[in-house]
């Protein structure tokens, strides 16, 4: 059946697989020193498909770079939405497969090709997909070309930095675009919404003493236990069970030795929020918190925001979304409308001036990403780019 699918429109299978490959074995973990590799190899694929390049560094590091890629300055109604970087690769001991290779391995009862490696599925087959749809725009000639621009983000796994400092240095990109499409791994399923995010810091301060006498301290490890319980007890829910905000503990460190009743600890905490709850509200809520723990104890809390990302929702009945769910239908009838539980780049772009619709779309499998063996099946990468043709198609001759 894929076969078939892929074969009916001229889709450049070798071209997309050998960017997969590519994109795979450049090595953009996000801890990496610079972008400049990766910049090298998205020049050289978007200017041999006739297109014009921008690089733009980040304000607060030259050396993390954002990617832009058009073939008109006129204004753009679409913006294909990607980012290159990736989590790091993790304990070399827990891949089958070297995670900067691109292993393939084939399942011999279903034909499936799986493509094993770091960014695999997050979101270098987003990117290799999206790369293959505009070569094919160019080859056909396709008007709508010109309406689209390319985003490839650094820093995404860091908080979309890179994507927030974009919107802030050149918010005249995004003045006229009507549609975002970001090709993060939804499996082929179409997602209308993602979570925003809050990345807060907190800081207990206690009173240190000898463990032998812990009543003559103020031990900041408690504190900090105290705390979380609160927070996550007092967290708003959603009415929306599929869309339920959620509360991780990321980091905590505290104390520096046994027999000493610790004066310090400091957690990161992540909490995602649903299109329901506001990230203010979320925030209001742990100072009122904080400063009734603060008004009946000795201890004292500070509090850092690191990064805040607003929750972005489409219409179920948006056109662009129509339009896609008839597009895909054709090919996995399986396939599903979803809110998307991650935060994309998306959350700095939608909230621009025109208020772009989003829909989220991609090959990738969301259950395998940040871990070890983190794959992609190859005709699944495949299906997403015909789609997107497709769906481009119908739209060019509107």
């Amino acid at each position: 059946m894929w076969l078939e699918i892929v074969q009916c429109m001229n889709i450049d299978t070798e071209f997309l697989k050998t960017v997969l490959r590519r994109l795979i074995r450049c090595d953009t973990q996000s801890f990496n020193r610079d972008d400049f590799e990766i910049i090298r190899l998205l020049k050289e694929i978007c200017e041999g498909i006739g297109m014009t390049v921008e690089t733009i560094p980040t304000k607060n590091n030259p050396n993390k770079i954002n990617f832009v890629a058009y073939w008109t300055k006129q204004p753009h109604k679409i913006i294909f939405s990607s980012h290159f970087d990736t989590v790091p690769v993790g304990d070399l001991k827990e891949w089958k497969y070297p995670p900067l290779e691109a292993t393939e391995e084939i399942e011999l009862k279903t034909g499936n090709i799986y493509v094993y490696g770091r960014g695999s599925a997050d979101m270098k087959s987003g990117l290799a997909s999206q790369l293959c749809v505009l070569k094919y725009l160019q080859d056909m000639q396709m008007k709508i070309r010109e309406s689209i621009l390319l985003i490839v983000s650094s820093e995404e796994e860091d908080g979309t930095l890179g994507a927030k400092d974009l919107v802030k240095q050149y918010p005249e990109l995004f003045a006229s675009v009507e549609l975002i499409i970001v090709d993060e791994p939804t499996n082929l399923d179409i997602g209308i919404s993602e979570k925003g995010e809050l990345r807060l810091k907190i800081e207990c301060h206690g009173i240190s003493a000898h463990a032998s006498s812990p009543s003559l301290g103020l031990n900041a490890i408690e504190g900090m236990c105290s705390l979380i319980q609160w927070i996550k007890k007092d967290l708003p829910l959603s009415p929306d069970d599929t869309n339920q905000t959620t509360f991780n503990i990321g980091t905590i460190r505290g104390g520096n030795a046994p027999n000493v009743v610790a004066d310090y600890c400091v957690t990161e905490i992540d909490i995602r929020t649903s299109s329901y709850i506001s990230v203010e509200d979320i925030m209001n809520n742990i100072k009122t918190i904080i400063a009734s723990i603060e008004s009946t104890t000795r201890f004292k809390f500070v509090l850092y925001e690191e990064s805040k990302e607003l929750p972005v929702t489409t219409d179920i009945n948006n056109k662009y979304v129509k339009l896609l769910t008839k597009c895909i239908y054709k090919e996995m009838p399986k396939s599903s409308i979803k809110r998307m539980a991650y935060a994309t780049d998306a959350a700095a772009f939608a909230h621009t001036k025109n208020k772009p619709q989003v829909i989220i779309f991609g090959p990738g499998n969301e259950a395998v990403i940040h871990k070890p063996n983190e794959y992609v099946i190859f005709q699944f990468v495949e299906i997403a780019t015909k789609a997107l043709v497709s769906f481009l198609s119908e739209m060019n001759d509107e």
